[in-house]
């Protein structure tokens, strides 16, 4: 995202905002950057933006710059009209994609903009809802795809889900000045790869110290979770209502959490054809756990056997 300088509209006329889309297209094709969704503010915008072949700075520069030159010339301005450097946050596929989408698009909502994201013509969700109305560069079959193959059906439960609001503790995830927004885990394996341990603000024990994190394979969770619940592995898999769909939920969680495996890989072992299927576990049963204390008790008993009969 970047904001005008001093909070100056980025944006005067109708061919401003044209303007600034037609040179997204041309980044997008210049620098093969995939854009999933966006919405541009009075004065700011908002990208949700895949890097395949990396350059992400070089088609932020160019897409910045162009723009500015476009629009000093459209308003007889000068200077600098952003700023300054992009901000950018490293997003967490798996667990936040869904969320930093419905985020973008329900910005011009929160700010009172319109009533409905699918009305605000300068924001992709339209693009979403109506596929006519599609601009050739925008991306849209990843987001899509969490809600299942049809389309048309995968459509009307994404304006749900975006419909449906964001939370404050995202909206505050988001405004904090972080560079990563992801799982745990994740955001571990970032900062001790990338970013650096002493850039981790949020980290409460230094990496010199940290326990070695435990090797979990998916059966060590999946044997637990059976023997915890008396029923076969196999009948894991099933879905079925009452106790044996707990000790599923369980499961997915706790594979999830302890084992690092994607969605996508927790579909296969699950046998579940829509990874999106098991984010909506997922967060089923982390919601919960939050007032559920009978189900905490257990599911940090179970967690604790598994931990204790692994290797480091």
């Amino acid at each position: 995202m970047n904001r005008g300088l001093g909070r100056r509209r980025t944006y005067l006329t109708s061919k401003d905002w044209r303007q600034f889309l037609s040179i997204l297209s041309e980044t997008v094709e210049t620098f093969r950057i995939e854009v999933h969704a966006y919405a541009l503010m009075d004065n700011h915008y908002h990208l949700l933006v895949h890097t395949p072949e990396l350059g992400l700075a070089r088609a932020m520069r160019h897409l910045n710059g162009v723009y500015t030159q476009k629009f000093n010339k459209a308003n007889r301005t000068d200077g600098p009209l952003f700023k300054g450097r992009y901000r950018a946050k490293l997003v967490d596929k798996d667990e936040y994609l869904l969320q930093v989408a419905r985020y973008i698009h329900m910005n011009p909502v929160d700010a009172g903009l319109a009533r409905h994201p699918g009305t605000y013509v300068w924001s992709s969700h339209r693009a979403y809802l109506q596929s006519e109305k599609k601009e050739g560069w925008l991306t849209t079959d990843e987001v899509l795809g969490y809600f299942g193959r049809d389309r048309d059906r995968a459509v009307v439960e994404f304006d749900k889900f975006v419909r449906a609001g964001v939370t404050e503790e995202f909206k505050n995830a988001m405004q904090k000045d972080t560079v990563v927004i992801g799982a745990e885990g994740f955001r571990d394996w970032v900062y001790d790869n990338f970013v650096g341990p002493k850039k981790k603000k949020d980290k409460e024990i230094s990496v010199k110290h940290r326990q070695p994190r435990p090797k979990v394979k998916w059966n060590d969770v999946m044997s637990s979770v059976a023997f915890a619940y008396d029923m076969s592995v196999s009948g894991l898999r099933d879905k079925r209502p009452g106790q044996g769909n707990e000790a599923r939920l369980m499961a997915i969680y706790l594979v999830r959490k302890l084992t690092g495996r994607t969605h996508s890989e927790i579909a296969r072992v699950f046998c579940v054809e829509s990874e999106y299927t098991i984010a909506k576990a997922f967060e089923r049963f982390k919601t919960r756990l939050g007032w559920d204390k009978d189900l905490t008790d257990k599911t940090n008993i179970v967690c604790r056997n598994i931990l204790y009969n692994v290797k480091t």
